[in-house]
């Protein structure tokens, strides 16, 4: 009888039981509630001194910088970030998946139909 059994039935025995997480808000809440002291990141400083940076912090960041986008900005602005891979990018791509859900992911191969993009959007900020 088991081997009538769905794929997915099947593997969700051999897993850890999860919970459920629908956004980028859940996420981030779960990580620092169970990893809050834990490292998310390691950066370098300017004397190339590593240093590390706790989902705490993470997460602190995030609502820091939010609050004064939220206090900048009382509507929905459209949004681009765009920029190389850094914990300041980082921070802010989450934040505005947290308080737009929708977000556009840039990377430089797609500099060129960035230009259009904004153009199109008429993009009221961009990181």
């Amino acid at each position: 009888m088991s081997n009538n059994q769905p794929i997915y039935e099947k593997l969700k025995k051999k897993y850890h039981k999860t919970e459920p997480i629908t956004n980028f808000k859940d996420l981030l809440d779960r990580a620092e509630n169970i990893y809050k002291s834990r490292t998310a990141f390691k950066l370098k400083d300017k004397n190339n001194q590593i240093y590390n940076i706790t989902y705490k912090q993470f997460k602190d960041d995030i609502v820091s910088l939010g609050t004064s986008f939220i206090e900048k900005w009382v509507i929905k602005p459209k949004i681009c970030v765009i920029g190389k891979n850094s914990y300041k990018w980082a921070v802010s791509y989450i934040l505005l998946q947290v308080l737009l859900e929708l977000l556009f992911l840039l990377t430089k191969n797609f500099i060129v139909m960035m230009l259009l993009i904004l153009w199109t959007l008429h993009l009221q900020s961009v990181f």
